[in-house]
């Protein structure tokens, strides 16, 4: 094929690659959205989530918010890293995969969409009300934030009972991960590990998620990886199993 209608292609590719991922993630901010009212059970699994993080001797929430209150700055730079180290970073590294290693970017994709669907069979699951509810946390980005949460066009997108598991993370770490082991330039390898890092301390530091909801965003990872790593072997293995049924 000539190089000119190679270009042509990618372009038009990258298109509908973007055509999907807004898609899928409209549908999956609807879907969290209109998860239903689980309010009393998202504030009893919260507690269940702070008692069990207190016999495990890491609720240390609380402790991590109060640090940053009493330091103005830091507070202001992990309302900034919560908000702005996350989707703009996700689009540029989204980028770079599509641009510079296509080869791998199907996969990466593919993880990222199942991440995606596991979330919302965890909020499905097991609605959790985050810190920033809970009395004696404090809500930063709101008081940081003219967002109006309340209004009907921001309800159906927004589910306040979706924590556990951490998307917000999970995607993240996916995206930093892609960087560590991806990257080829020895200063950004460093970076892909620092940012989901700083997102753990952003997280916690405005009460926006619990640990256990951090280390659930990592397991929804896991999972993701190992459904799209196995499903084509085991569709592979299907077919060549139906195929020699059909033989006999």
């Amino acid at each position: 094929m000539e190089e000119g209608k190679v270009f042509n292609l990618r372009w038009w590719d990258g298109f509908k690659e973007l055509g999907l991922l807004i898609g899928v993630y409209l549908a999956y901010s609807l879907t969290r959205g209109n998860l239903g009212d689980k309010a009393y059970l998202a504030f009893d699994n919260a507690y269940s989530i702070i008692l069990l993080e207190e016999g495990w001797g890491i609720f240390v929430e609380l402790e991590v918010q109060s640090f940053f209150l009493e330091h103005e700055p830091f507070i202001h730079l992990a309302n900034g890293v919560y908000t702005f180290a996350y989707y703009p970073l996700l689009a540029l590294v989204g980028l770079w995969l599509y641009l510079f290693h296509y080869d791998i970017y199907p996969r990466i994709r593919n993880i990222f969409l199942a991440t995606a669907a596991i979330g919302l069979l965890g909020f499905t699951l097991y609605p959790l009300a985050p810190p920033r509810f809970i009395p004696g946390f404090v809500d930063t980005l709101e008081q940081s934030s003219s967002l109006n949460y309340s209004l009907p066009v921001m309800q159906a997108f927004y589910n306040p009972y979706a924590a556990m598991p951490s998307i917000h993370f999970a995607w993240t770490f996916l995206a930093g991960m892609s960087l560590a082991f991806i990257a080829k330039s020895w200063w950004i390898k460093p970076l892909g590990v620092l940012w989901p890092a700083a997102i753990v301390v952003s997280t916690v530091a405005t009460a926006n998620h619990f640990f256990l909801d951090i280390a659930g965003g990592a397991l929804a990872v896991g999972l993701g990886y190992g459904f799209v790593l196995l499903l084509p072997r085991a569709y592979n293995n299907l077919k060549l199993s139906w195929a020699g049924i059909r033989q006999k």
